[in-house]
């Protein structure tokens, strides 16, 4: 949040891990306005993951994701309740650029297919990064 080539825009980032967090990182860094879309019932393991400070394994101590996760702002959202997913869709109104990195298929299971972010924000710019691809044999490995 600053200055930088991304200076202004604004991200909606569904993700988690590694591959989602890094590409907002570096948004972020280069000045976006990034807002994180997490969920309290599927923490990023990288919260609680290995290396966590005083080896104490819970949320928020894991070093992973402050890494990965600096410069942003996050909600907590249900994404299965109607109230959680019009709250996300408000903010995809809001958003430049709408990210995720999920298995193929997750975002549909939640409402969220790209045709639907489109008609809810046709001027956003839609980024998947889904380890194996969004088709093949193994894009629904997770």
């Amino acid at each position: 949040m600053g200055k930088g080539a991304f200076n202004g825009v604004k991200v909606l980032e569904f993700s988690w891990v590694i591959a989602g967090p890094r590409q907002t990182s570096a948004m972020a860094d280069q000045g976006a306005t990034v807002v994180r879309i997490e969920s309290r019932h599927a923490l990023d393991t990288t919260r609680s993951g290995a290396y966590c400070k005083d080896n104490i394994r819970e949320p928020d101590r894991g070093i992973f994701f402050t890494i990965l996760n600096p410069n942003r702002m996050s909600i907590a959202l249900n994404l299965r309740n109607s109230k959680g997913l019009d709250i996300a869709k408000k903010l995809i109104a809001w958003a430049d650029v709408v990210t995720e990195n999920f298995a193929p298929g997750q975002m549909e299971k939640w409402g969220l297919s790209y045709e639907e972010i489109s008609r809810i924000n046709p001027s956003a710019i839609y980024l998947r990064a889904s380890i194996l691809g969004q088709t093949g044999p193994h894009a629904k490995h997770p």
